[in-house]
C-alpha cells in the first residue's frame, strides 16, 4: 500500500499582489496578466492576497472581476495607510499573513 501524502497540496506560499489602481482597460489587461502568471506556476501558491487601498474604486471593482480558477485562492485586504506599493506590500506582510 503506497501512503498518500496528505500535505502535498499545500506550498506554505502567498502571493502579496499589491494593487494601486484599475483605472484603463491596460491597467485591467496587466491584472488579468498577473493572476495568470500566478496560476501557471508549476507550484501553485496557497493564497493570492490583493491589497488594495481603503475606499477605492479597486474594492468594488474586484468584487465583480473574474478570477477563473484563482478564486478560491484569492482574499482581498484594504489598506487604510496609503497606496504607494511599498505600503501596499508592508500592509500585505502586516495583516494578511498568516503563520
Amino acid at each position: 500500500m503506497v501512503k498518500k501524502n496528505l500535505t502535498a497540496d499545500i506550498t506554505g506560499i502567498t502571493v502579496v499582489l499589491p494593487i494601486h489602481e484599475l483605472a484603463t482597460d491596460n491597467d485591467t489587461k496587466l491584472f488579468k496578466g498577473a493572476i495568470t502568471s500566478v496560476t501557471d506556476q508549476t507550484v501553485k501558491p496557497d493564497e493570492i492576497l490583493i491589497v488594495v487601498p481603503t475606499g477605492s474604486d479597486i474594492e468594488k471593482t474586484l468584487k465583480d472581476f473574474d478570477f477563473g480558477e484563482a478564486k478560491d485562492m484569492v482574499r482581498i485586504i484594504s489598506n487604510p495607510n496609503g497606496s504607494d506599493f511599498q505600503t501596499q506590500i508592508n500592509y500585505g506582510i502586516e495583516n494578511g499573513l498568516v503563520f
